[in-house]
């Protein structure tokens, strides 16, 4: 599932009636969590069991629905008073991995000044070799420049060298 960085993730807290689909979930992000369906964003539902997650969103001509059931164990769904909790991207995946999402161990966000010779320049475009990079790397790179495009970044492939997303793996 590739989403745009804009696109804002919510938990529905609470336990939702998994029978619902497009159209009862798109009522109830109306009428009780007080949000636009078509927005776009991610709308994840959980059952009472905690072993089904629904995700529902807009995308551009209609809606989408994704679900995933447990076989064995349970999502670590929270427990709050609230109706309804925004998360970010990084721990919507460790929710459908199974982690606690609100971990305090996990590290921030690194930014760096530029380095461009120029003083104008708000953000020199960064140049890696892909001789140097590691696949964990090269992935990540490709997955950001998929959900970002225009960021800034470029790879340098040897000269006479053609490299596909396919030798990464």
């Amino acid at each position: 599932m590739l989403m745009p960085l804009s696109t804002r993730v919510y938990l529905a807290l609470g336990s939702t009636d998994m029978r619902k689909a497009i159209n009862g979930l798109s009522i109830l992000i109306e009428s009780r969590l007080q949000l636009d369906p078509f927005s776009g964003h991610l709308f994840v539902f959980c059952n009472r069991r905690r072993n089904n997650l629904k995700i529902l969103y807009w995308d551009r001509n209609g809606f989408c629905l994704w679900q995933k059931r447990l076989e064995k164990y349970s999502f670590r769904w929270p427990q709050t008073e609230k109706q309804i909790l925004e998360i970010d991207r990084r721990q919507l995946i460790w929710l459908l991995e199974g982690l606690e999402f609100q971990q305090a161990c996990a590290h921030g966000t690194l930014s760096y000044p530029c380095r461009c010779k120029s003083s104008g320049c708000p953000r020199s475009p960064r140049k890696r070799d892909l001789r140097k990079a590691s696949k964990g790397e090269a992935v990540g790179f490709l997955l950001r420049a998929l959900g970002n495009a225009g960021d800034g970044a470029s790879w340098a492939f040897p000269p006479g060298k053609n490299m596909t997303i396919f030798s990464l793996f």
